[in-house]
């Protein structure tokens, strides 16, 4: 079952809910992705052909390692420090292509990169920021005449967990930074630019993440298949197992045939409002049995639109029927959360703005 629950603070709530689907090397009964176009995955060992810029009272430093890679033999430890709050921007990082060395996307495409964040790291959260630029004439980026995006990412203390997770998303999702060009990424990539930035904590409060496997992939995220769990196609949320239940306040669902995913969206989302009158506190939920063999599979993914100027918390549950007697029991049964709260400031994983994204 997965449920969306606990929303507090708004009178309000509208959000659509797309594509579910579980991602693993091992899955069966799925899609298989196209191959990825690597931008970098530092398995030469060799980190120097990017280069570190400083902040505000603040500064990052790092370099190849092979302990713990995503993939492959070598990853890129990266560890920043400043004043916490009052630095704000600690900094970043960049790769200029040269030409000949250029990046060519395929057509849709997705740009991907796995992320670590360790234990050790001190600030209470801090925004990942990853612009790309363009090259379209063959001699480097050109401000005034070419474009820049930025993919923006906010990771808080709960994510500091020496795990990788993967963050993808579409370019075409990407903030324009209206550097010139057509608004259109339709060139090669020539630079990419990593940023700490809207950093918040104590002075001297340090960030420290890893990087891995930057690429591109065409029409999807970097998966090797997918498990669909539900992928609204049926366009009848509430007589394909679908269920809502309330709290301090209730909602409902029902499907929607024009918000849709920029990719493989299909025909058909299922649409989610709530509300409480003005009451903060658990508004309710909905959920969804369909047992399903998960073996070999790694992550959960789904695409999401909130409307814009809310601020409250999704609580994403999944309960596994361990003993396979069709029922959950606390006593032998698990169940596993993922919190991903929703905020004008604050967005869960690769949520950028208020467009549709994929969270993996």
């Amino acid at each position: 079952m997965i449920n969306f629950n606990r929303a507090a603070s708004i009178a309000a709530i509208s959000l659509t809910v797309l594509i579910l689907s579980i991602t693993g090397a091992m899955a069966t009964g799925a899609r298989a992705a196209d191959p990825a176009i690597v931008i970098d995955d530092f398995n030469d060992g060799d980190t120097s052909d990017w280069f570190f810029f400083g902040g505000n009272m603040a500064g990052g430093g790092g370099g190849p390692a092979d302990d713990r890679p995503q993939e492959g033999s070598h990853y890129f430890s990266t560890g920043w420090g400043g004043e916490g709050t009052a630095s704000g921007f600690y900094g970043g990082m960049v790769r200029n292509f040269d030409e000949v060395a250029q990046v060519v996307p395929p057509a849709e495409p997705w740009f991907n990169i796995w992320v670590l964040n360790q234990a050790n790291a001190t600030v209470g959260q801090y925004t990942l920021e990853i612009t790309v630029r363009e090259d379209l004439d063959g001699n480097g980026w050109t401000n005034g005449s070419e474009d820049s995006f930025r993919l923006n990412t906010t990771f808080t203390a709960t994510d500091f967990d020496n795990q990788w997770v993967l963050v993808s998303a579409p370019l075409s999702s990407f903030v324009d930074l209206f550097t010139g060009g057509d608004g259109t990424f339709n060139g090669n990539l020539d630079e990419v630019v990593v940023v700490i930035a809207g950093v918040e904590g104590g002075p001297g409060a340090v960030v420290e993440v890893d990087f891995d496997q930057l690429s591109f992939t065409s029409a999807g995220p970097l998966v090797d298949s997918l498990i669909v769990f539900d992928d609204m196609e049926h366009g009848d949320p509430s007589n394909n197992g679908w269920f809502t239940f309330n709290g301090a306040g209730g909602g409902g669902i029902n499907a929607d045939d024009t918000d849709l995913p920029p990719s493989d969206g299909g025909a058909f989302s299922l649409q989610s409002g709530w509300g409480s009158g003005g009451v903060q506190g658990f508004y309710g939920g909905f959920g969804r049995t369909n047992p399903l063999d998960l073996g070999g599979t790694a992550y959960f993914n789904f695409w999401i639109n909130p409307d814009a100027d809310q601020d409250y918390t999704l609580e994403i549950n999944l309960q596994d029927d361990d003993n396979g007697d069709d029922t959950i029991d606390q006593s032998n049964d698990d169940e596993f959360q993922y919190v991903c709260p929703q905020s004008k400031l604050i967005h869960c994983c690769c949520m950028v703005c208020y467009g549709l994204k994929l969270y993996v």
